[in-house]
């Protein structure tokens, strides 16, 4: 009867090592080709919030479009005043939010859809929302279901016939925001459709860092702020959406690597 041959004890050494040196080789390619959640999360929410923005601004029971009365003759009047879009902060009613937490703040009159509250509470029913973190005069952030936060500012957009703090709002391309027509229209009259507001979304809600790719000078005090003090370079988990009055979405220039992130087809695989 023929006797069966293991392995030496030399051989299997040899084999482990061959294996050794094919799993170093092969586990970095395998690596980067894997997905960065953070990256993927990033591009899901400036999507989500596009999706959003387009719906709230072409909804005439929300926003009537009275964009026709933004002209210098005849200058708008009370019955016909000049609103760019979410500039209009009239009170409205809505269909509710999904979230018990976010209608609780609304049927129970702490909040209401008016004023600097009324484009976030609209916004955040939209979201699927967890928890919420408001006060009685605002609402300051909401959680979703699927981890990300997302911080809203305090203020809105200038009232008519106002000229708002550089340091809240910006045109585009320009720190300064004035409109020659406020003259003429008055306090009906609103400067012109450059004013924004920030919302600042963390991709990973609590988890670190909690911060910035880099911080702003021009964010407004009454705008969200990143987390940390520090900027946190290619390793930031937060960033900041521009929404003006019109309608119009921009990542917030000192976001350039999220702005990237969300450009369509930009790879979103591990570096």
């Amino acid at each position: 009867m023929k006797k069966l041959r293991g392995f030496t004890l030399a051989e299997l050494m040899i084999a482990l090592v061959v294996l050794g040196v094919l799993m170093a080789v092969v586990t970095p390619a395998i690596m980067s080709t894997r997905p960065d959640k953070n990256k993927m999360m990033i591009k899901k929410a400036y999507y989500v919030a596009e999706g959003i923005v387009s719906n709230l601004i072409n909804n005439p029971a929300l926003y009537p479009d009275n964009t026709d009365n933004c002209v210098a003759d005849p200058a708008p009047t009370a019955d016909n005043p000049c609103y760019w879009g979410f500039d209009d902060k009239r009170q409205v009613n809505s269909g509710g939010a999904q979230s018990t937490d976010l209608n609780g703040l609304i049927t129970t009159g702490k909040l209401n859809y008016t004023g600097n509250n009324k484009f976030n509470l609209l916004f955040a029913e939209h979201l699927n929302v967890k928890a919420v973190d408001a006060t009685s005069t605002s609402l300051n952030s909401v959680t979703t279901n699927d981890g990300m936060q997302w911080f809203f500012s305090r203020t809105s957009w200038p009232a008519p016939g106002t000229v708002p703090n550089t340091a809240e709002w910006i045109a585009a391309g320009d720190a300064a925001v004035v409109d020659a027509r406020t003259a003429v229209g008055g306090a009906n009259h609103q400067l012109d459709s450059s004013g924004r507001k920030i919302i600042l979304v963390d991709a990973n809600g609590d988890k670190g860092p909690n911060g910035c790719e880099k911080l702003s000078s021009n964010s407004g005090a009454n705008s969200p702020q990143c987390s940390t003090a520090a900027a946190q370079g290619d390793n930031f988990d937060q960033f900041r959406i521009m929404i003006f009055a019109d309608g119009r979405m921009q990542i917030h220039p000192d976001d350039a690597r999220a702005s990237e992130y969300v450009t369509i087809g930009a790879s979103v695989q591990k570096k």
